[in-house]
């Protein structure tokens, strides 16, 4: 999506409308998917990841199926900490999966020492704002308390990477031409491009890019739907799963 300043105004509040058309994306020759655009960005770089945990009695399938991201991002980072509320959950990955860069925290409580003795590049927020009640105010509440530690001017966390659940995904369309909504049964909200941008802006950060991206590969057995698509997602990106955005605290 791109960063017109004039769309900016609107999400400012400068601006209003009723009914804005807002450029959301354009044909594409690849997908995006949401790991491997994340790993390429964070790659040979410090990053914390905020609800590393996952679902534990999935880890170990998806650590064979090398879709746990934890593991992966700890692969191509420089230094990789993970940090969880769930707090059995961080036991049972560092006991059982032997992975010691996880902690437990709670990223809205007591500042969290090993993120403040430091500066790091990235902090990914991976499918959460969905989960919580407000998402502007999570969000805000990480980029004031981890702001301007170091040495009293430069900020603990960089920049912040965040996905969440793109309601324009064709599952959705699909399901609503049956008269069915599927959801996880936790999740508050879908978001599109703009209500993203929104929340982020009302939080004290600063969009730098935002890009529509896919989960996974299709899996399909009948090669010839994956193959259409494939090519459906290529030509309409605002029809994949995800939504990825890359943001700085502005305030």
């Amino acid at each position: 999506m791109k960063i017109d300043m004039n769309t900016y105004q609107y999400i400012k509040g400068c601006k209003f409308s009723s009914g804005l058309n807002v450029d959301i994306a354009h044909k594409e020759s690849s997908i995006k998917y949401r790991m491997e655009y994340i790993e390429d960005i964070i790659r040979d770089k410090k990053v914390i990841h905020l609800g590393c945990v996952d679902h534990v009695p999935l880890i170990k399938d998806k650590i064979k199926l090398n879709l746990w991201f934890h593991k992966r991002l700890t692969n191509v980072s420089s230094e990789c900490l993970g940090i969880d509320i769930n707090e059995k959950g961080v036991d049972y990955v560092i006991n059982e999966l032997r992975f010691h860069n996880v902690i437990y925290g709670d990223i809205l409580g007591t500042d969290i020492a090993e993120i403040k003795q430091k500066t790091w590049d990235y902090m990914i927020i991976g499918e959460i704002l969905e989960h919580v009640d407000n998402p502007a105010l999570f969000l805000g509440k990480i980029l004031t308390n981890y702001k301007n530690n170091i040495n009293n001017y430069k900020n603990n966390i960089n920049k912040v990477i965040i996905s969440v659940p793109n309601a324009f995904r064709i599952e959705n369309f699909k399901n609503a031409y049956r008269n069915i909504e599927l959801i996880n049964t936790d999740h508050r909200y879908w978001f599109t491009p703009y209500t993203l941008w929104k929340v982020i802006h009302s939080a004290g950060g600063e969009l730098e890019s935002l890009e529509l991206c896919q989960s996974y590969k299709p899996v399909s057995k009948n090669r010839f739907q994956n193959f259409i698509l494939v090519q459906k997602l290529k030509k309409y990106p605002a029809f994949r799963d995800t939504i990825v955005a890359v943001c700085k605290t502005c305030r």
